[in-house]
């Protein structure tokens, strides 16, 4: 299990010992060992043991929408590292971009991608399962009340969203409204969650950007654990970044496959290439920003052929130029 999922699941348990349920109970209904559970290296928890763990907490409170009141509760500390980062953003829109880009950290349930528009920009959550599952609700839920409320405390207003969009029936609405400042609507199959585009630049009020940038660096070297094809594909291009960011057809070749079998198999984890590039690539530039290498060899680097284009990528990463990047993290 990596330590953003250990981290997740400790305040999971502790977030149901406030709810008064008794934790060896729980932890032997989903066959856990709380020892293990406290290591550095616990063992990962298969799907099965997730189902048994969110059926037996609510089986001991009686509460069907368990991880609806976990995620109004939960703070930015039980996402651990990726929390810390979010907290560290410039702006909402830093904050929202890079944690869609880190959730799968978390969960492998559904991925995240951010569209902006003029008007509005969305989270939507794309499913990489069985929807009706009773993990995956209660974590589709978890996650849409968190999103709302995970910046509450870090900016100067109350964020609510314009709409809420959830694929499946919901017990309760009154409650969903409620949690969400929002009254939900349903779309099967579509997870999504809309606001103002005037929140976008919001400030955050705990900004760190070197702090945030060290925080980035450390998850990246740690590299990603798993045999999902995002994995494959991240390692591959964080190991040869110094050679430039591979191709579609380079990295197809590498893993032994064709570029249109590749691209099927991001299909399938609710992910395109242009989504990994971008990360990595974010993650290095801020990475370069902070030593003394020109910003036309950083660009090269990245792949770009004219600073312009790394000019206007970058600011749509961050909201910066690379030199006001360079700038923030030399005054920090």
């Amino acid at each position: 299990m990596n330590p953003h999922q250990q981290q997740f699941l400790l305040h999971f348990l502790a977030y149901a010992a406030q709810r008064n349920v008794d934790i060896t109970t729980l932890c032997q209904a989903a066959q856990l060992n709380i020892k293990q559970l406290r290591k550095k290296q616990a063992p990962a928890l298969t799907p099965h043991q997730w189902h048994r763990l969110w059926q037996a907490a609510i089986d001991a409170t009686g509460d069907e929408l368990f991880g609806l009141h976990f995620g109004e509760s939960m703070q930015l500390v039980a996402l651990g590292t990726v929390g810390e980062i979010i907290k560290s953003s410039d702006t909402i829109g830093d904050a929202v971009q890079t944690a869609a880009s880190l959730a799968y950290l978390v969960t492998d349930l559904f991925s995240i991608t951010i569209e902006r528009k003029k008007h509005q920009f969305s989270f939507q959550f794309i499913p990489k399962g069985n929807t009706n599952s009773l993990a995956f609700r209660q974590m589709m839920d978890l996650f849409l009340v968190f999103t709302v409320h995970e910046l509450d405390g870090f900016v100067l207003q109350k964020l609510s969203p314009l709409q809420v969009r959830i694929g499946y029936t919901i017990a309760q609405p009154s409650e969903y409204e409620r949690v969400l400042r929002c009254a939900p609507i349903y779309k099967k199959d579509v997870f999504s969650l809309t606001f103002p585009s005037t929140y976008w630049e919001e400030p955050i009020i705990t900004a760190n950007h070197a702090a945030q940038q060290q925080l980035l660096a450390n998850i990246h070297a740690l590299q990603q654990n798993g045999d999902s094809m995002q994995a494959k594909i991240h390692n591959y291009l964080v190991t040869n970044a110094y050679l430039g960011i591979a191709s579609l057809e380079d990295i197809a070749a590498n893993l032994g496959m064709s570029p249109r079998t590749l691209q099927r198999k991001l299909k399938e984890e609710g992910l395109k290439y242009q989504q990994l590039t971008d990360e990595v690539r974010k993650v290095l530039a801020l990475q370069y920003l902070a030593g003394n290498s020109a910003l036309k060899e950083i660009a090269g680097i990245l792949g770009y052929n004219e600073i312009s284009a790394f000019n206007r990528a970058f600011k749509r990463w961050t909201g910066n130029t690379p030199s006001e990047m360079r700038l923030q993290l030399q005054a920090n």
